[in-house]
């Protein structure tokens, strides 16, 4: 249950629950595995890696979209009680784990280097131990990024479809600027860049099938005789959350 402001009052919200969510979430920790241990057969252009190398990521992406509670964003008292919750849950375990690292490394010869100690509370940088704790950087920037867009959005448009197309233009100048600024800018910047559109399109597909959800066609299966949803009719709510 999750503390949200609505207006002058406070109010609980409950936040939808998809078990699909984490079988997408292990699905794509093994296949970061597999793209990481050298296992796949080796091709003509190199080894066959280079596929996994092409989704793998964006499974998570997708996911953290999906979960976006758009409540978050309907004030400024949501808006920073979101970003105390990503404080607590991404930020914090970011900065244990990193430090921790750097201090390992220090018993072990290693030189702590003040700059970076202040990326890694900044969270800008990983240590060079934990470096695999980079997509921590990424989601949590996006995350940050995309809670204050929506509220922004929501304070100047009143129609969803407006705000919708908006925001879709924001998060494609976003790609194209990395592509553009790629020798330029900080990787970490780059991270925000290349991942917000995915996050969007995350958030996008839950509202598709909340509106099925809305309808009562969960349970397992879509009702067989429901026509008011072309994209869920007859079909299965995993299988549309895989497919993503």
């Amino acid at each position: 249950m999750c503390q949200l402001q609505e207006g002058n009052s406070r109010v609980s919200v409950k936040k939808h629950k998809y078990p699909e969510i984490d079988m997408i979430r292990a699905i794509g920790i093994i296949l970061v595995l597999i793209g990481h241990s050298n296992i796949l057969p080796q091709g003509k252009n190199g080894s066959g890696e280079w596929f996994i190398a092409l989704f793998h990521v964006v499974i998570f992406y997708i996911a953290a979209g999906f979960v976006f509670n758009e409540e978050s964003a309907l004030n400024i008292e949501n808006v920073f009680l979101d970003v105390k919750r990503k404080m607590e849950i991404i930020y914090l375990p970011f900065v244990a784990w990193n430090i921790f690292f750097e201090i390992v490394m220090c018993f072990r010869g290693h030189k702590i280097e003040s700059m970076k100690i202040f990326h890694i509370f900044l969270i800008v940088e990983t240590s060079d131990f934990a470096a695999t704790t980079w997509f921590l950087i990424a989601i949590f920037w996006i995350s940050i990024v995309f809670i204050f867009i929506s509220f922004l959005l929501n304070s100047i448009f009143k129609e969803t479809r407006a705000k919708v197309i908006i925001h879709l233009f924001i998060a494609v100048g976003m790609l194209w600027g990395g592509f553009i600024m790629q020798s330029y800018i900080p990787q970490w910047i780059l991270f925000v860049l290349y991942g917000y559109i995915m996050y969007f399109f995350g958030e996008q597909f839950r509202i598709i099938i909340q509106k099925c959800d809305d309808l009562k066609m969960w349970g397992g299966y879509f009702s067989n005789d429901f026509s008011g949803c072309s994209i869920c009719h007859n079909g299965n709510r995993s299988l549309w959350l895989l497919m993503v």
